[in-house]
């Protein structure tokens, strides 16, 4: 594991498909594009908690999470790759943010549009998150592991396909 990796979910999850159904919307050239990939689909069996960087990164939400960092039950999408495109939910899900100009121009967009994407969006960078219970003792993830925090429920060829044709 190293430090370009990122846990994506929805704060609602019964937003958690239409955040799939986007990503697959944008394709893997978007991603491919800024160096950065969905890999799999991940479950929560338990409550998987913050890791100590978290609480000096962002000691509001670690405290009103009591030390949590998603619940059990919270399907997440694991991300791998360049940060730059993890960095916020805008430059993930390719939407005008009137706060990140370098984005906004880079990625040619002028404005948001009436109906874009409104689902809430949740990004864990790996350091936020204590790693060491979901990734199994060669630090990685594959179809089918399973522990007692995590099920990978779907690898990224079954639920993004597009990426890998």
């Amino acid at each position: 594991m190293g430090y370009q990796e990122s846990f994506v979910t929805t704060v609602y999850q019964k937003d958690f498909d239409t955040l799939l159904e986007r990503i697959n919307l944008l394709g893997k050239e978007y991603y491919l594009n800024y160096g950065a990939a969905p890999t799999c689909i991940i479950k929560a069996k338990k409550d998987i908690p913050a890791s100590a960087l978290a609480a000096e990164w962002e000691p509001d939400a670690y405290a009103a999470g009591g030390g949590i960092r998603f619940l059990k039950g919270t399907r997440l999408i694991y991300f791998a790759g360049d940060r730059a495109v993890q960095r916020t939910p805008n430059r993930l899900l390719n939407y005008y943010d009137p706060e990140d100009t370098s984005w906004n121009e880079q990625a040619g967009l002028t404005r948001r549009k009436k109906g874009d994407f409104d689902v809430e969006v949740d990004i864990a960078f790996s350091e936020t998150v204590d790693c060491d219970l979901i990734f199994d003792e060669h630090s990685l993830l594959h179809d089918g592991l399973e522990n007692d925090y995590i099920k990978v429920t779907s690898f990224a060829v079954k639920t993004f396909p597009q990426f890998f044709i």
